[in-house]
């Protein structure tokens, strides 16, 4: 009887599924939007960006109301 010819290995390993092709584009490219919007966004950035330029930071007294 005749042995059947050797399975040949392939030298490169398989390549990665579309899908994780896809995913890592579209990951890449939010990355590069969120980098680029910060870099070109510029102004002020922290915790006191959404408070109003006149405040120093400090809690008003309650108002009081009558006289």
């Amino acid at each position: 009887m005749d042995n059947p010819p050797p399975v040949e290995t392939p030298a490169s390993p398989p390549k990665a599924p579309r899908w994780v092709k896809v995913f890592a584009i579209i990951a890449i490219v939010v990355v590069l939007i969120v980098v680029v919007a910060l870099v070109a966004g510029g102004g002020k950035h922290g915790p006191r960006r959404h408070m109003p330029d006149g405040d120093n930071g400090e809690h008003n007294p309650p108002a009081q109301y009558g006289p």
